[in-house]
């Protein structure tokens, strides 16, 4: 399953470490990931190399949960927060096909299941 990133707002960063941690976030805002786990294993590994860098300010902690079915967050707080959203695609780009009639894009499963057409073009014949 793949995963689409986003960094909704965040606090304003308080000091050098959470100023590069958002820096090295917003890389990431808006990509897509194929392999969560392994996002989760390279943002932990840039947590503790940016603690490491560092030293004098408050470590960061870096925690994941799962917000519904569809979607994982990641957190970094101690005393300031920024959040980052993982939300599950259900469909990918290759499964997508477009309607002969609106020639708008629509599931292959979507025109399956309308004899062909589009949901919205079946409803406007009907």
């Amino acid at each position: 399953m793949r995963y689409f990133i986003h960094l909704p707002e965040h606090n304003k960063p308080k000091n050098k470490l959470n100023a590069r941690i958002q820096d090295h976030l917003e890389t990431l805002n808006h990509t897509i990931t194929g392999d969560i786990q392994k996002t989760f294993n390279e943002l932990k590994d840039a947590v503790s190399q940016f603690n490491a860098e560092f030293p004098r300010c408050k470590p960061l902690r870096f925690d994941t949960w799962k917000t519904g079915e569809q979607s994982f967050g990641a957190l970094f707080c101690d005393y300031w927060t920024c959040i980052l959203l993982f939300y599950a695609i259900k469909e990918s780009i290759a499964d997508m096909s477009e309607c002969p009639e609106c020639l708008q894009p629509a599931s292959k499963e979507e025109l399956n299941t309308f004899g062909g057409l589009c949901e919205d073009c079946t409803n406007e014949i009907n």
